[in-house]
């Protein structure tokens, strides 16, 4: 069995371990150089979990994670620079059932969670990693950035769009 969390912790939440998997072969993406629905060898990171968990329960609705952890190979094949959080598995992109993304962005912004966070307007969703940790001190770098109109921005703080 592939563990889905390194050493820290077993908790899954409201969460299951298929929803953390690649979803290379799910489109139709697939050979040697794929993983086929795997996982990375190291886990999922368990702060990125906790941070999910949050928000499910700070809104009482389902999250979906509509990009989870992303093999090398299919992180390529769908455009992203092999810089991306996915294929460390520190990062996810969510939706949460009938609540806007930017006020989703403006929980994690009011409570300093997620050093990485994307905001996605035009697909309401949510991208989330804890590249340099979880909660955000006033010294922690966070990249934030906007993909609006199909160009990223990259931004010093959400106010503009939230």
């Amino acid at each position: 069995m592939h563990k889905l969390f390194p050493l820290y912790t077993e908790r899954l939440y409201n969460f299951s371990v298929d929803e953390f998997r690649c979803k290379d072969n799910l489109f139709g993406r697939s050979g040697s150089e794929f993983c086929n629905r795997g996982l990375p060898v190291t886990g999922i990171n368990p702060l990125l979990v906790e941070g999910l968990q949050f928000f499910r329960e700070y809104f009482g609705v389902p999250a979906t994670i509509t990009s989870p952890y992303r093999c090398l190979a299919y992180n390529r094949s769908i455009g992203s620079g092999d810089s991306s959080q996915h294929p460390k598995g520190t990062a996810a992109d969510i939706t949460l059932k009938g609540i806007r993304c930017e006020e989703v962005m403006k929980i994690a912004e009011q409570h300093q969670l997620f050093t990485g966070r994307g905001l996605y307007p035009d697909d309401n969703f949510c991208h989330f990693d804890v590249r340099n940790g979880l909660l955000a001190s006033p010294k922690t770098p966070i990249a934030r950035w906007v993909k609006k109109d199909g160009k990223y921005i990259d931004v010093v703080n959400f106010d503009d769009y939230l």
